[in-house]
C-alpha cells in the first residue's frame, strides 16, 4: 500500500497527521554538521583536499585526477586517506 494511502486512511479514522520533516533540533543539528564539514574541507592540506574534492565531489576517478595533476595514481590514494584522516579528525573535535 502506498504511504500517501496509509496517511489517507489514518486520517480517515481520525488519527494525526505525522510530519516526516526533520524536528527543529534535527535540522539544527544537520546545519551544523554542514558547518563543520565546510570548515574542515577548506582546511590544510591543500593539496590533499584539491585531489580530494575532485575524486569525492567532482566524481573524477582515480585516473583522472591523476592525469590532472600530474600525479600517480598511487599519490591520489594517498592524498585522499590524508584527506580522509583530516577530515575525520576535524568532526570528531
Amino acid at each position: 500500500m502506498s504511504r500517501q494511502r496509509r496517511q489517507l486512511r489514518g486520517l480517515a479514522a481520525g488519527a494525526e497527521a505525522i510530519d516526516d520533516a526533520p524536528s527543529a533540533f534535527d535540522a539544527v543539528a544537520g546545519r551544523q554538521r554542514i558547518a563543520q564539514l565546510a570548515a574542515a574541507l577548506a582546511g590544510p592540506p591543500e593539496g590533499a583536499m584539491r585531489v580530494f574534492r575532485r575524486h569525492k565531489i567532482d566524481g573524477l576517478s582515480h585516473a583522472e585526477v591523476a592525469a590532472e595533476f600530474g600525479i600517480s595514481r598511487s599519490a591520489v590514494e594517498k592524498h585522499i586517506a590524508v584527506a580522509l584522516r583530516h577530515l575525520r579528525k576535524a568532526l570528531n573535535d
